[in-house]
């Protein structure tokens, strides 16, 4: 819809002038979030930052695959496409077997399966993921880097348009 499509580009420029007030401190960033060696102005208001984590370590293995930790615990794990219980797995191992119910656009765009029979929507199937981060898509700083960083997320609705 058109406000979903303004409130996601308002989004993107909300983060991107967040990246660029962090400048050289800026470790990374998502469509949500930004991490930073270094401090950024803060509010719990709507639409203002939110301070999530502080003094924490943050290892990034590619786009949307990241965990966040300090040293004793491991407070997040971030890999898109995973599930929740398989994520530390897949960054650590590069690759996990998981089972995932069929999409309904999906469904439509697979191949058939060995025997002939199409996916229906809903139907239970294996899904097996592997890492492939001698090719990605944007560079990293660093090959497995773990910096010391905040993790700020900004929260955003139709009011602030």
């Amino acid at each position: 819809t058109m406000w979903a499509s303004y409130i996601t580009a308002y989004a993107r420029m909300e983060i991107l002038n967040y990246m660029l007030q962090a400048g050289e401190t800026l470790v990374y960033g998502d469509t949500d979030s930004v991490f930073i060696r270094g401090e950024l102005e803060t509010s719990k208001e709507l639409g203002g930052m939110k301070l999530e984590y502080e003094h924490v370590n943050i290892e990034v293995y590619g786009p949307k695959a990241y965990f966040i930790h300090d040293h004793d615990d491991i407070l997040a794990v971030k890999c898109k496409g995973i599930p929740s219980n398989e994520r530390l797995k897949y960054l650590i191992e590069e690759n996990v077997t998981f089972m995932r119910p069929t999409g309904l656009l999906e469904a439509g765009r697979l191949k058939p399966k060995n025997d002939g029979s199409p996916y229906y929507p809903a139907e239970w199937r294996t899904i097996t993921k592997i890492q492939h981060m001698s090719e990605p898509k944007r560079s990293l700083l660093t090959p497995d880097f773990d910096f010391p960083a905040h993790s700020l997320t900004v929260p955003f609705a139709v009011e602030n348009l």
